[in-house]
């Protein structure tokens, strides 16, 4: 694998881990915003010392007490990231994972904003028109809401802040955590501490079970913030600012289709024009980057011309033909078929653990399959544990399927004949089970079709907005993906063929 794909596979873990944590933060309740902050800090340092030690880092954490700009940098940084989880911890567990989502969504638009304000950096012209429209939709969410969305604006500029210091601090992501949870430890143990004193510390009062999952918040912290870190070193800024946009989506789904957050007409149209601004921010971004390396080009200077080799006998250039056998891999296949493959791999694997969570005796979501679902899994019906456990395991041979279809252990494993027959059978089959459905349930909305006298309709919804499009979705990058396989296997034998 090379180093451009395994940083966009650790790009998309890291956002994709940060968009699930709305449904991680209220595994830790009854106990509070506050105090869930407080075990955050605490577990968190305890593991990035650790890391620090085992990387032989301790000497880079010295080196940033030294220098004063770096010192004060950091300080302020983790004040900042403070106020910022504690806002999103609470939003979360009282109700607000859209607010929260929006928070991120507005984020590459508040960057904007403070590099013009505090670094006096000249915005071009569809950047201005992209924090006009941003600015809309705060209007228009604030009508909605009858107030400003706080939580949004919190973790927007908390977030931006912080992104603005450790940009001018230039600290590296393990001994930067363990700078900023050094700063904010102090606090952290001394609420603990008042905690137990007044008889109020709830983490310690429920069992080890909640103490262990309490003390999982620190490698919650570190592993996104990691992935995070090697992908940035791995694959092009322009790359990142795409890939952020994962984090707050996945949130936003979670929020309408999981916690059933009410969206009103207002809100929707709020939301598309933060969507717009960040479409216009993009394209924009995009396009000048392609201007600036279009420049660079044209500026360098032209390579030397390559001396003249002299003509390679026939016998001496035969050790260089590829003599695989007919049906394996063209050795040019794209980065972009690729990338289609792993997205096939991410999506059936992400789909298996909300199936395996749901069969571990997790009902959060259930509801979007349907009400009798729910009802079989508080009733500890065997049954139902039986099905979400094959189905989730089909899932993950999903998953293995689309990563054989671009990873050379697939052709070592496999026939060429084994993954075509798998792979289009299961993009057909998937892409056939959303679109059939989804026509039902567009037949039964139109009234054409009658809908049952006790129809769930929060069931029916949710598969209609979310499982259905799921599977076409799935369906249609294994399917590409199977294309792709298809196309490289016989160029590939094609080429070998006509050399012998």
């Amino acid at each position: 694998m090379s180093e451009e794909r395994r940083g966009l596979l650790l790009g998309v873990l890291a956002f994709g881990l940060w968009g699930m944590f709305p449904l991680y933060w209220p595994l830790l309740k009854p106990t509070s915003a506050a105090e869930i902050l407080a075990h955050r800090v605490l577990w968190s340092l305890l593991l990035m010392v650790l890391l620090l030690v085992v990387l032989r880092r301790v000497t880079a954490l010295r080196a940033m007490w030294t220098l004063p700009r770096v010192r004060y940098a950091m300080l302020a940084a983790g004040v900042v990231i403070g106020f910022n989880w504690f806002t999103y911890i609470w939003g979360v567990n009282n109700g607000h994972v859209v607010e929260t989502s929006l928070g991120y969504y507005i984020n590459p638009l508040v960057t904007v904003l403070l590099a013009v304000v505090v670094l006096g950096e000249r915005l071009r012209r569809w950047q201005w028109a992209a924090l006009a429209i941003g600015g809309l939709a705060v209007i228009v969410l604030s009508w909605e809401l009858g107030r400003p969305p706080w939580i949004s604006l919190v973790l927007a500029f908390s977030f931006g802040t912080y992104g603005l210091l450790k940009k001018q601090a230039a600290a590296g992501p393990v001994e930067g955590l363990t700078y900023e949870t050094l700063v904010l430890v102090p606090f952290a143990v001394g609420y603990l501490i008042w905690l137990s004193y007044v008889n109020q510390a709830s983490g310690w009062s429920h069992g080890v079970d909640h103490v262990a999952l309490l003390a999982t918040t620190g490698l919650v912290t570190a592993l996104p913030l990691l992935c995070f870190a090697g992908a940035a070193n791995r694959i092009p800024l322009a790359t990142v600012g795409l890939l952020q946009y994962i984090a707050p989506t996945v949130q936003f789904l979670l929020g309408v289709f999981v916690f059933d957050e009410p969206m009103s007409t207002l809100r929707w149209i709020g939301f598309a024009l933060v969507w717009l601004a960040l479409m216009v921010l993009t394209v924009d971004s995009v396009a000048a980057l392609r201007r600036r390396n279009a420049a660079a080009a044209a500026a360098a200077p032209p390579p030397p011309l390559p001396r003249r080799q002299p003509r390679p006998s026939l016998t001496a250039g035969r050790p260089a033909v590829d003599v695989s056998p007919t049906g394996t891999r063209a050795p040019s296949s794209g980065r972009r078929a690729r990338a289609v493959g792993y997205a096939a791999a991410a999506c059936a694997f992400l789909f298996a653990a909300v199936s395996f969570y749901w069969g571990a005796g997790g009902t959060l979501g259930l509801a979007t399959v349907g009400q009798e679902a729910v009802e079989l899994s508080k009733s500890r019906n065997v049954g139902i544990f039986v099905a979400l456990w094959f189905v989730g395991f089909v899932k993950v041979a999903g998953g293995l399927l689309a990563l054989a279809l671009i990873q050379p252990w697939g052709e070592r494993c496999f026939r060429r004949w084994m993954l075509l027959s798998a792979g289009w059978g299961g993009a057909v089959l998937l892409v056939l089970y959303g679109t059939v459905n989804i026509g039902v349930q567009l037949l039964i909305i139109t009234g054409v079709m009658q809908a049952p006298a006790d129809m769930d309709w929060y069931g029916f919804y949710g598969h209609l907005y979310l499982w259905e499009p799921w599977f076409v979705v799935w369906g249609c990058l294994l399917g590409l993906t199977t294309f792709s396989y298809a196309v490289d296997t016989r160029s590939a034998g094609t080429r070998t063929a006509h050399r012998h």
